[in-house]
């Protein structure tokens, strides 16, 4: 059940920005380079600026990761995050919000056989942007991070930062 609820959440969230229809300039790509103690991976995105430093930005991410024993685990994980700027100057931005996603996971096991979960992800989060040039943003994010699978029911909680670069299409 948590996870189909995290799943409309998200939903809701990419569709409800994309009918917004967003002023032109207020759109963007966006890629990203994670680690935290959950897992490693990259992230693609999709920034639109809303209006009085409100922006929502809908993502996926993909990791695969060889653990001690010769198994492999592969995650893929899609959502939404929405996130408010809090502090702003020409050139910088202090923001902080959340991710909410849904996690579907696999492991091959190293003896053969393999076997996959489906979960939610939580995920709030206090980034800073620099924005040298017009269009382009570089910066890094802090989260926490929740996981929660219910075929397993295991939760997990972590921490972990992200490397981003944001190009808005124009400005």
């Amino acid at each position: 059940m948590k996870k189909q609820l995290a799943l409309l959440a998200a939903s809701t969230l990419i569709s409800g920005a994309a009918f917004a229809a967003p002023a032109p300039g207020t759109i963007g790509v966006g890629v990203a380079h994670t680690e935290s103690e959950l897992d490693s991976g990259n992230i693609i995105f999709v920034p639109y600026q809303l209006e009085q430093g409100w922006w929502v930005e809908p993502f996926i991410s993909y990791s695969d990761d060889d653990v001690s024993g010769g198994n492999e685990i592969s995650f893929l994980t899609i959502g939404s995050g929405v996130f408010k700027d809090f502090h702003s100057t020409a050139k910088t931005r202090a923001y902080v919000g959340g991710r909410l996603g849904y996690i579907r996971a696999e492991v091959d096991f190293a003896g053969g056989g393999s076997d996959d979960t489906d979960g939610v992800l939580v995920q709030p989060v206090l980034g800073f942007g620099y924005e040298p040039v017009n269009n382009l943003m570089f910066g890094a994010e802090a989260f926490v991070s929740y996981q929660d699978s219910d075929d397993l029911g295991v939760e997990s909680y972590g921490t972990g930062t992200t490397l981003f670069a944001r190009y808005f299409f124009s400005k």
